[in-house]
Order: C-alpha cells, then sequence, then structure tokens
C-alpha cells in the first residue's frame, strides 16, 4: 500500500493561498492594493 506524506500548510501558506484564490476568481484585480497587514491579520483572525 502506497502512503502519500502530507505536511501541514503554515499560516502564511493558507493566507497566501487564500489572496491568490481572490486573483484567480476577480474578486482582487491584478494591481490592486491589498489591504493593510493589520486588516489582512483581521480578517483571517491572526497576529501580525
Amino acid at each position: 500500500m502506497s502512503t502519500v506524506s502530507q505536511r501541514r500548510r503554515s499560516v502564511s501558506e493558507n493566507i497566501t493561498e487564500a489572496i491568490l484564490q481572490m486573483v484567480r476568481s476577480g474578486e482582487l484585480q491584478p494591481g490592486t492594493r491589498l489591504l493593510s497587514e493589520r486588516d489582512l491579520a483581521l480578517l483571517h483572525g491572526v497576529s501580525r
């Protein structure tokens, strides 16, 4: 039986993926400024 090793993604990887998904979906247009670090942290429920 083959086992696939899966590592847990870090919080920063999860947030990066969320931002990329926003771009892919058109919710965030390329070239648009991101929210401030503080606002991104609040949006994702993490500390800075």
